[in-house]
């Protein structure tokens, strides 16, 4: 369909940009061409997944624009409410001129779930658990819109999904035409820039041991920060590299302890007296923020976000790292669904997937192989 025109429009993008979508004509621009780079071709399926605020809006418009006939469900949360977010999908929807192919939901139903070929691992759709799972047809399988890692215990029974063989797969952002990887750098220099933490010339502590904060320590580094990668914030040794550093950055989305608060590595009074004049990014480990706040330290985001979740997402940066990475997820689950409709083995699909989009294979939660 072809875009809407005329006064309609204007109010269209009039109501994009108070809800926060600064520029409605490059989103559109973005969406066609990353479904064309990544030949996202969902004609003759059904997609299930979530209508959202914000820069996650764009969601079911990708799978729209990519041929597919879309279920979004929307439900309330601490980002707004379920009227708030179907008001901005349908808008964004007319925007693209996709608006008869995206029906919003309020609740899971076997009617619509039992339709579909892609059910994505998305906010509003999580948790696809037991009751989630029997209501889905014989034709579904469930791409994880994230690295196969980052899949948190609960986002996904992968025990119903095999009972029922139902294929779930993770999403590779590090495969060479997509790379949304490398957006974690910049997300951080960002939250960096809030604390008025200028990285050129600054000291900055990188607390992980997983892929994000290697990922940060290198793009500081090339930023000209002098960088302190650190596994953690235990023991003397540790603590003394913090003493001169403008900031820490807390990067260990892999990690099950508290980083910072009463019971974890450290806490607030000890980086208070180790290091006075520090700064705290939180990116992702659990932290405790009210600590922080009782010591006067500063610190961002404002609020914590909880073990293996992330502080602020790449959709604070722009539409782009979340226009690219769904849309690979949705390759990776066109992929999937085109091989389970001719019958095959999961062994075959997996296969399949790993050969045609960017793909990972998924063993409770965790990776074991990429393409």
């Amino acid at each position: 369909m072809r875009p809407n025109s005329g006064g309609t429009q204007w109010t269209t993008v009039n109501h994009l940009r108070r809800k926060g979508m600064v520029n409605p004509e490059r989103v559109r621009r973005l969406i066609s061409e990353i479904i064309r780079e990544l030949r996202l071709d969902l004609r003759g399926l059904v997609v299930f997944t979530e209508a959202a605020t914000g820069n996650y809006a764009v969601t079911p418009v990708i799978a729209a624009m990519a041929g597919a006939e879309v279920y979004a469900i929307a439900r309330g949360s601490r980002y707004g409410t379920a009227e708030a977010a179907k008001a901005h999908c349908r808008r964004l929807a007319q925007y693209c001129g996709v608006q008869e192919q995206v029906t919003m939901v309020t609740r899971k139903d076997p009617r619509q779930l039992g339709r579909a070929h892609i059910v994505t691992n998305l906010g509003m759709v999580r948790p696809i658990d037991e009751s989630t799972v029997a209501m889905m047809g014989p034709q579904a399988v469930v791409p994880a819109m994230c690295e196969a890692w980052e899949v948190r215990p609960g986002d996904v029974d992968l025990e119903a999904c095999a009972a029922r063989g139902i294929p779930v797969m993770g999403t590779d952002e590090d495969a060479p035409d997509l790379r949304v990887f490398d957006y974690v750098g910049p997300l951080v220099q960002r939250m960096l820039m809030e604390l008025e933490i200028e990285v050129h010339k600054s000291r900055i502590a990188v607390v992980g041991r997983d892929k994000f904060g290697r990922r940060i320590a290198a793009h500081l580094l090339k930023g000209g920060a002098s960088v302190f990668a650190l596994p953690h914030l235990r023991g003397r040794e540790h603590r003394r590299r913090l003493r001169d550093c403008d900031a820490i950055i807390i990067a260990d989305y892999s990690s099950e302890e508290t980083i910072i608060g009463r019971y974890g590595q450290i806490t607030a009074g000890e980086i208070k007296k180790s290091a006075p004049g520090i700064s705290i990014i939180h990116l992702c480990g659990e932290v405790d923020v009210v600590s922080l706040t009782a010591e006067g330290i500063p610190h961002y985001p404002p609020t914590g976000a909880g073990k293996r979740r992330m502080g602020l997402t790449f959709a604070a940066l722009g539409p782009r790292p979340v226009i690219e990475l769904h849309a690979a997820g949705l390759k990776v689950g066109e992929a999937m669904a085109r091989a389970r409709l001719l019958g095959l083995s999961q062994k075959k699909i997996q296969s399949l997937a790993l050969r045609h989009s960017p793909a990972q294979i998924m063993k409770q939660g965790k990776r074991i192989n990429t393409r």
